[in-house]
């Protein structure tokens, strides 16, 4: 919460002067002392962006003196200013003058004594400059008496004129506390770009910048989650994380790296450094739009070729037909599958009769039979004119589809 008139008036408050305090000892307080601790601000001017600060007198109605306080002031657009809202400042100045009438200091005073601030901010370091993927070392300072909401950067071209803001997803930064973190910036420039970057905090005395960075790009990195394994065409789980440069990324891509097996200089690391090699062996998955290819990296972590493997052929599951009796007249067709299936299959074909040997076309009937999603068998009762000195067989027998849940369905017949 914002400090009040109470903070730096006489009335018992962490920061106050009585008849007996002086501005030099108001650090003795406890707030304060804790403060200058965190911060490492050297006094109360520093602690809260001050340049002076004047002792004011408390009166009474009869012109007594009853306590003490202070009034903060600013250089007017100095290097403090900024850290005090403009609802905060008075509309007037004090002007301070040399002896020949010139003007040394323009100050203005606060009305707040110069305790409620805007919150700081820093970049420290960029230590990854690739033109996708930026990481800025930051410190994030609160204000001694609000805790600031939000803070992140903004980015923009140098040639252009509006920043793109982005907001780091930290946890509010309580009051007198600092937090030193790194942003992670994705962004959608090239190689040699050329963008300014300014870091930003906000607290409800509002929002403030810090200085403005600006940076030359390096090449793009791309993260490459993949499997390696010692022989390109023999399955493996050891997953593996690999770095390329955009370089590298885009020889994949376009297909300049071939089956050819020639160094052309594109390399993997296992580091965002780019200064460890990635493992030698067959790597999958570095291609985005064709998983077949399996890349082969050799001892100094260079790309050389790729290899495709043929596909495993699927596995074939058999469906058998069987013909069984029913009663006088009633040859009845069963089919029977191993397993279940997604989809519905169909079972067609003919029981053809034969007399001594010869078809006869008289006894010949035609099936179609469905084994339903989910189901491993069905049948169909075929009126027939049953005699001991007929033969059957099923005969133009087929199935569709003919491949299903990444197996090959095939017919056979059992006892016919």
């Amino acid at each position: 919460m914002p400090a009040g008139i109470s903070a730096y008036l006489n009335n018992g408050n962490a920061l106050r002067l009585d008849e007996e305090d002086t501005i030099g000892t108001i650090l003795t307080s406890f707030d304060a002392l804790v403060a200058a601790y965190i911060y490492g601000a050297a006094d109360i001017k520093a602690l809260f962006y001050l340049d002076a600060i004047v002792e004011v007198q408390i009166t009474d109605d009869a012109g007594a003196v009853i306590g003490t306080g202070f009034i903060g002031l600013v250089v007017v657009n100095g290097v403090n200013y900024p850290y005090h809202a403009a609802g905060r400042r008075f509309k007037g100045s004090l002007p301070v003058f040399d002896d020949a009438d010139a003007l040394i200091t323009d100050y203005i005073a606060l009305n707040d004594g110069g305790l409620n601030t805007l919150a700081k901010i820093a970049i420290n370091s960029i230590p990854k400059k690739f033109a996708n993927r930026i990481r800025i070392n930051i410190t994030a300072l609160s204000s001694f008496y609000e805790a600031s909401s939000t803070f992140g950067v903004e980015y923009k071209l140098t040639t252009g004129s509006i920043y793109t803001e982005f907001t780091w997803p930290e946890d509010p930064i309580t009051a007198k506390e600092s937090l030193i973190t790194q942003i992670v910036l994705y962004t959608p420039f090239a190689r040699f770009d050329i963008i300014n970057i300014r870091p930003f905090i906000n607290n409800p005395e509002g929002r403030k910048y810090g200085d403005v960075e600006t940076i030359t790009l390096e090449d793009l990195i791309y993260d490459i989650y993949t499997s390696l394994r010692s022989s390109a065409c023999v399955a493996t789980t050891d997953a593996r994380v690999v770095y390329l440069k955009g370089a590298a990324f885009n020889a994949i891509q376009n297909g300049t790296i071939t089956t050819n097996g020639q160094r052309l200089g594109f390399f993997a690391y296992k580091n965002e450094d780019f200064s460890i090699p990635a493992d030698d062996g067959f790597y999958l998955d570095f291609n985005a739009t064709d998983a077949t290819k399996i890349y082969q990296i050799n001892l100094s972590g260079e790309i050389i070729s790729y290899t495709i493997c043929a596909a495993p052929p699927a596995p074939t599951v058999y469906i058998n037909i069987t013909l069984s009796v029913n009663g006088q007249g009633r040859i009845v067709v069963n089919v029977a599958s191993p397993i279940s299936w997604s989809n519905d299959i169909v079972i067609v074909g003919t029981v053809q009769a034969y007399s001594g040997g010869v078809p006869d076309s008289r006894f010949t009937r035609s099936f179609s039979i469905t084994i339903a999603s989910g189901s491993t068998v069905g049948s169909q009762t075929l009126i027939l004119i049953y005699d001991g000195a007929f033969t059957y067989e099923i005969i133009n027998e087929g199935i569709s589809p003919t491949s299903l849940d990444g197996k090959t369905l095939e017919l056979t017949k059992t006892g016919i």
